[in-house]
């Protein structure tokens, strides 16, 4: 009887994860560069009683989270970039980590850096010259950032060999895992 209850109690517990990462995926919805959560289900131990097998329940996994290409947007800010294909962004955060967004909502800081939402770097640093004018900036499919057709930096584009296994730092940001592995650039972009 008791088994009953504790197989029940794991499944509930099971789906309250998985409708808690819904949740979460539903509040993100417009969230620039938000990746959806994925949820697996695994059977727990079976065990014979009264010679039939009776399951433990189930139990949710984490199948960590879907990096697929979101849609894209224009915003008329010719500082907004999207990738177009696999690949991160990196951006060098206040603590001097390195961190890996999709989202290309950039922006001049008050020194004339790229920056990200929260200030974060994109890195390798880009700097647009002193009173230069946001309409004079142009970006290639590249990544080359361009000032009056005068080159002033480089958007790299990275990836890690498992985007799943990246650790969620909040903000679209992520950073590198053992699991994930290291940061690496990439040979072909599209921005």
């Amino acid at each position: 009887m008791l088994n009953g209850l504790y197989s029940a109690a794991a499944g509930m517990i099971a789906q309250q994860t998985r409708i808690d990462a819904l949740s979460n995926d539903i509040s993100n919805v417009n969230t620039t560069g938000y990746k959806q959560v994925r949820t697996g289900f695994k059977d727990l131990v079976y065990n014979i009683e009264a010679g039939m097998r009776i399951g433990a329940g189930s139990a949710v996994v984490d199948a960590g989270r879907m990096f697929s290409q979101g849609g894209l947007q224009q915003n008329g800010d010719p500082l907004s970039v999207a990738l177009d294909g696999p690949g991160f962004f990196q951006v060098k955060r206040g603590d001097g980590s390195l961190a890996l967004t999709r989202s290309g909502d950039f922006h001049a800081d008050a020194k004339g850096q790229l920056v990200n939402g929260d200030g974060d770097r994109v890195w390798p640093p880009v700097t647009l010259p002193a009173g230069t004018n946001v309409d004079d900036v142009g970006i290639s499919a590249t990544g080359v950032v361009t000032v009056k057709q005068a080159v002033v930096g480089q958007i790299q584009v990275v990836s890690v060999p498992s985007p799943s296994n990246l650790l969620p730092v909040g903000g679209s940001l992520f950073l590198p895992t053992a699991q994930s592995g290291a940061i690496r650039p990439m040979a072909t972009q599209g921005i």
